[in-house]
């Protein structure tokens, strides 16, 4: 089961799971709207996000090899993973009651915060990638080399990938590219402009589209959606920075 392969990743990945329903209740209860979404929109998702992210990292750890365990960027990385997570939900959370944005507020402290979500964004990518890098440096005995490199090069791509699309995010300051959000719940892209938040969602989910490619489909599965998904990505990148909606 994957709660006995990283019971703490496992349970942190529950209770992000309860926050999303919890969140997703308040919203059809809560009458209040940033812009044309309920107050209450963002929390679920990112919660949702979070509780896949820790899930994931629980189901792949056996990749994870013994003497990388031990190692610093293990030992310390986990529970800064856990901190930043949990940091960025109470936030979201915390606005959202308040019935105000959380992202490119304009206010000192929204803006000291939206760097300090930003500080944990970097952090978290970073450490994805670098888990990645050491199931990918390291031979695991609890599983086979072929399962070792498709989890660790899952965890590389969705850590640089989502990286760097989240890095777009904030260096424009809005996700959108020449249009507004947009109508497409649950995640409220643009439909009529670019939105450089659905290059950041293919980058992201590299990490569990290239194991599952691989567990399904072995070798072929790895090798092609390890290509497709930077290419997707670049794809959704560009066509946000033309201004053009995803489902445009």
């Amino acid at each position: 089961m994957i709660r006995a392969r990283h019971p703490v990743f496992f349970w942190n990945a529950m209770a992000m799971a309860g926050i999303a329903l919890a969140c997703t209740l308040l919203a059809l209860l809560d009458p209040r709207l940033i812009g044309t979404a309920s107050v209450w929109a963002k929390p679920p998702k990112f919660a949702a996000s979070f509780a896949l992210w820790l899930a994931t990292l629980a189901w792949l750890w056996p990749a994870m090899a013994p003497e990388a365990r031990a190692g610093r960027l293990v030992r310390w990385g986990v529970p800064a993973m856990l901190v930043a997570a949990w940091g960025e939900m109470a936030w979201i959370g915390l606005r959202a009651a308040l019935g105000l944005p959380s992202h490119f507020a304009q206010t000192p402290l929204a803006a000291f915060m939206y760097g300090l979500m930003g500080v944990g964004a970097t952090l978290l990518v970073l450490l994805l990638a670098g888990f990645g890098a050491l199931m990918l440096w390291h031979r695991a005995p609890a599983v086979t080399d072929a399962w070792r490199r498709a989890a660790g090069l899952g965890l590389v791509l969705g850590g640089v990938l989502g990286g760097l699309a989240g890095w777009a995010i904030s260096v424009n300051g809005t996700p959108f590219v020449g249009g507004q959000a947009g109508h497409w719940p649950p995640f409220y892209w643009s439909a009529d402009g670019g939105d450089l938040r659905v290059a950041h969602f293919v980058g992201m989910h590299a990490m569990q589209i290239v194991p599952l490619a691989a567990w399904c489909l072995g070798r072929p599965g790895l090798l092609a959606a390890a290509t497709a998904l930077p290419v997707l990505t670049a794809a959704a990148f560009w066509q946000a920075l033309a201004g053009r909606a995803v489902l445009g």
